[in-house]
């Protein structure tokens, strides 16, 4: 089995003069954890300063540089990576539609990681001041998007679980598990199946294998009737057994936080007349 790239393509044409705006994706990923208010979601949009287009494998955070400005996914997918000394590559994370990039530049200056387009991308540009200046303005919205940076953190700290712990068969299934959970909640996937645009050297990189052994792994899968891959007319993986592929990789949820706002912090964002 080998995996290619699909070309990207979520985002519709824009009209002439029409104000860049914020995809629905990260407006869906958030309703997961408050509802939104019409003004939040439009005070939000009125922060984008500009809209960016890259190709794919172009790096948009460069380890050791600087950040920009804040970016939030529109379309496409991309990675965040540590490269070593000996040009070994280390994958953190994917970054799909909805997710933000860079928000780390609120309380630092340079990147430590490196971020690079899987796929042709889109997305819109928010200044890091404001940023820092939604805190007081709205801090309902402030919360949502902390909510989204303590989210990546504990898919961080699941991944750093199946490298030290997991067998490659049980990295690849939770892997392909938590790909389709994320894609569902933002309405991008298809039943229980997606469009796959990783390579198995990108899956490799992810869970600290080599792409041979991605490879026999994704065949184990397959041969076991829990996933299937068709090519055409784009590369997607059909998760065709989605409770017993929980099961191999060992797969609880918990950690991708399909919740809502603590109590504690709605009653904090009352007392001060916000929720």
């Amino acid at each position: 089995m080998v995996l290619g790239k699909p070309q990207s393509g979520c985002s519709g044409p824009r009209i002439a003069g029409e104000r860049p705006a914020i995809s629905p994706f990260l407006f869906r990923k958030l309703a997961v954890f408050a509802r939104l208010l019409p003004e939040e979601t439009a005070f939000l949009n009125s922060l984008v300063s500009s809209e960016g287009h890259a190709p794919a494998d172009h790096h948009l955070v460069r380890c050791g540089e600087d950040y920009g400005p804040v970016l939030v996914v529109n379309d496409g997918w991309a990675v965040r990576y540590r490269t070593l000394a000996d040009g070994s590559r280390q994958i953190a994370n994917f970054i799909l539609p909805g997710d933000f990039i860079g928000l780390n530049a609120t309380v630092m200056a340079v990147s430590d990681y490196d971020v690079a387009s899987i796929t042709p991308m889109t997305f819109s540009r928010i200044r890091v001041e404001d940023i820092i200046g939604m805190i007081e303005r709205h801090p309902r919205m402030c919360a949502a998007i902390f909510w989204c940076n303590a989210r990546e953190e504990s898919i961080l700290f699941e991944h750093l679980t199946s490298l030290g712990r997991r067998t490659a068969y049980e990295r690849v299934a939770h892997l392909l598990v938590e790909l389709l959970r994320r894609l569902q909640l933002i309405d991008l996937a298809e039943g229980d199946s997606f469009v796959m645009p990783l390579t198995q050297q990108l899956i490799a990189d992810s869970v600290g294998l080599t792409a041979i052994h991605v490879n026999r792994m994704m065949r184990s899968l397959e041969n076991e009737g829990l996933i299937s891959y068709s090519r055409h007319p784009v590369p997607r993986i059909y998760i065709r057994d989605v409770r017993r592929l929980e099961a191999a990789a060992g797969f609880e949820d918990g950690y991708l936080h399909f919740t809502e706002m603590p109590r504690r912090t709605r009653q904090a964002l009352t007392s001060v007349g916000m929720e």
